[in-house]
């Protein structure tokens, strides 16, 4: 460990430490679970520096680059070299269980069925600790110390983001304790407060259940891939239920170059997770923008159709 940051670990007052009790909604695949899987903790820090990525307004790869290795560490160190955010598991033994990979498909068909796969089972609790150096200051962060624009990151993560295999459909999705939510009208309220203490501003069209980030139009639009809306879907009792509906929404669309492929390979520009909110669980899809998305002319029909499968009821401007 670097000995700088070592010291400041030591030194109560030169760190921050939050604890985060959060839950898991839906089944956790990973590579090579077994029956004493435990979290790595790479794989938080991966998923916060994606969707730290994602608000960022920087267009200009080195300025973001240097910014992330500042915040998250990187090989070049005249960008800082190590992270001033260190990440830890209270407890990391879960249990483990059986579940389909690919939930929509037929379990008949031996050849190409659902793909049973150990995965760290649902409805199990963990606890994630963040250690931050006070000192650091983020610009975007509305006057917050750089350990509170970190949490409001993580937060931003706990509510749209997701861990593991096919995180981007569902699977891995987590809930912090603390967000409680009566209705979907207060979660969107929530999340557009949330971007606005991350330097970004958001409306809320209610009554089609989305959001959008309204800040980078005409010349301040990004040539590589951000966040723009977040869409809800309708509530489920299970939310494996929800899986196995996006699950099938992906395959109905599996040729369709615009939603995803992998010849020539192209992440899908809808992460689907799963929320709890109201007493019922909620497929929540937050939408990335590109260059590749505004070209296609396929994109927005394909995009309708998959929210519309998935108990989005009305997709498109007001």
């Amino acid at each position: 460990m670097d000995e700088k940051l070592l010291k400041d670990l030591m030194n109560a007052s030169a760190i921050e430490t939050r604890k985060y009790n959060i839950k898991l909604l839906t089944p956790l695949a990973v590579h090579g679970a077994s029956k004493d899987v435990s979290f790595r903790i790479t794989s938080v820090r991966g998923v916060l520096r994606y969707w730290w990525r994602a608000v960022r307004v920087e267009d200009g790869m080195n300025e973001l680059r240097k910014q992330e290795t500042l915040y998250f560490g990187g090989t070049d160190q005249s960008y800082g070299g190590k992270s001033p955010i260190r990440f830890t598991w209270d407890n990391v033994q879960l249990a483990t269980g059986s579940f389909p990979m690919l939930p929509h498909r037929n379990p008949k068909d031996r050849q190409r069925g659902p793909q049973i796969q150990q995965m760290i089972s649902p409805n199990q609790q963990v606890i994630l600790r963040s250690e931050l150096r006070k000192k650091m200051k983020d610009e975007k962060s509305q006057g917050d110390t750089f350990s509170d624009y970190i949490h409001h990151v993580l937060e931003l993560f706990f509510i749209l983001g997701s861990m593991g295999q096919r995180s981007r459909r569902g699977f891995g999705a987590v809930q912090w304790d603390r967000h409680q939510f009566i209705d979907v009208a207060e979660f969107f309220e929530y999340l557009r407060h949330l971007f606005e203490r991350i330097g970004r501003k958001a409306e809320v069209h209610i009554q089609k259940q989305y959001l959008t980030l309204n800040d980078l139009e005409g010349e301040r639009a990004l040539t590589r891939p951000h966040l723009a809306s977040v869409w809800v879907g309708e509530g489920h009792e299970n939310a494996l239920e929800i899986v196995k509906k996006l699950g099938v929404a992906s395959h109905e669309r599996k040729d369709k170059r615009s939603l995803g492929g992998v010849a020539p390979r192209f992440a899908s520009p809808l992460w689907c997770t799963v929320k709890r909110i109201g007493g019922l669980y909620h497929p929540i899809i937050s939408e990335l923008s590109s260059q590749e998305t505004q070209r296609s002319d396929n994109y927005f029909n394909e995009r309708n159709q998959f929210l519309n499968r998935i108990g989005v009821k009305t997709v498109g401007g007001e």
